[in-house]
């Protein structure tokens, strides 16, 4: 008999202790927001080597990868695999600031758990080189023919030229065009000063037309012309950083691009806690058998 209460005893121990330790342990948190994006930089600049994301004490970082260069620019890409994925890790609504190395840049966004974001970084003074992009122009429906013209607006898809992502076309229409005539266009040609230097986090450039193609459309030596919108003349800048970032460009801010669905799985619990629950039920279940044996060894009323 006291060696059964001693199991017990034992039995109610080990049984209480798994309990406790099932209540208290929790599992890590697989929440997260992921940021990637692409850094853009002067080729004359000291290359940066990593995107630095911090809140309160701690930070997160990515090292920018696939760096290639143009002329004048250069690009690198971080958090694009799984192996250097830039994941933040704080409560709901928490500011987020962003470091190109030790350098911070005036971008802040919002954590959300379970959010993915694009956000490209662009620190270049000169126009964003992608080598070897052609320009995909999605055009909508021409107007209706009005004083023998008639205008349409398209779209650069590919987004090659950060100039020119966009482009009005106008064309004669009606009597004003002749059966035996080509189609002849002009383009808008756009000439920029170099930026100035960085003052109060603000540069300014000068930009001004060098074509004359409305002078030939009114002339009609030309029957379209495709207008580009004037460069920006004004963006923010970060002082130790040549150039500009797309959240502040011209002074107006616009939030990164936000993807719904995570670019990698979650990562799972590791397995090694689930085989210790396994061991524990081992032994609790040995303990049990081992008590119920005793209790039927004690019932066995003894022979005479």
């Amino acid at each position: 008999m006291k060696l059964g209460r001693i199991v017990s005893v034992m039995f109610m121990l080990l049984l209480f202790s798994l309990l406790s330790a099932l209540a208290q342990e929790q599992p890590p948190s697989l929440e997260n927001h992921q940021f990637y994006g692409t850094v853009y930089w002067d080729k004359s600049a000291v290359a940066p080597v990593s995107v630095i994301a911090k809140i309160g004490g701690q930070s997160f970082s990515s090292v920018i990868q696939k760096s290639t260069c143009g002329k004048e620019t250069c690009s690198g890409t971080y958090g694009s695999n799984a192996a250097n994925i830039l994941r933040v890790q704080a409560a709901t609504g928490a500011s987020i600031e962003f470091y190109l190395d030790t350098v911070k840049l005036p971008i802040t966004s919002l954590y959300e758990a379970g959010e993915v974001t694009v956000l490209d970084l662009n620190v270049a003074t000169f126009p964003i080189e992608k080598p070897g992009c052609i320009a995909d122009w999605k055009c909508g429906s021409w107007s209706s023919c009005t004083a023998g013209k008639q205008t349409r607006s398209c779209i650069d898809q590919n987004k090659c030229n950060p100039d020119k992502l966009t482009q009005k076309e106008t064309q004669s229409c009606g009597t004003a065009v002749k059966e035996t005539s080509e189609i002849v266009d002009c383009s808008y040609q756009w000439d920029c000063s170099s930026w100035s230097v960085c003052t109060n986090s603000l540069q300014t450039r000068a930009c001004a037309r060098s074509d004359d193609c409305d002078a030939q459309f009114a002339a009609g030596a030309v029957l379209a012309v495709i207008e580009y919108p004037a460069p920006v003349e004004s963006q923010s800048c970060v002082v130790g950083l040549a150039g500009s970032l797309p959240l502040k460009t011209a002074g107006v801010s616009t939030p990164p691009t936000k993807i719904t669905e995570p670019s990698t799985p979650k990562v799972e619990p590791s397995g090694i806690s689930i085989w210790l629950y396994v061991g524990i039920v081992v032994i609790v279940l040995g303990l049990i058998g081992l008590w119920l044996a005793l209790r039927r060894k004690s019932a066995v009323p003894p022979e005479y």
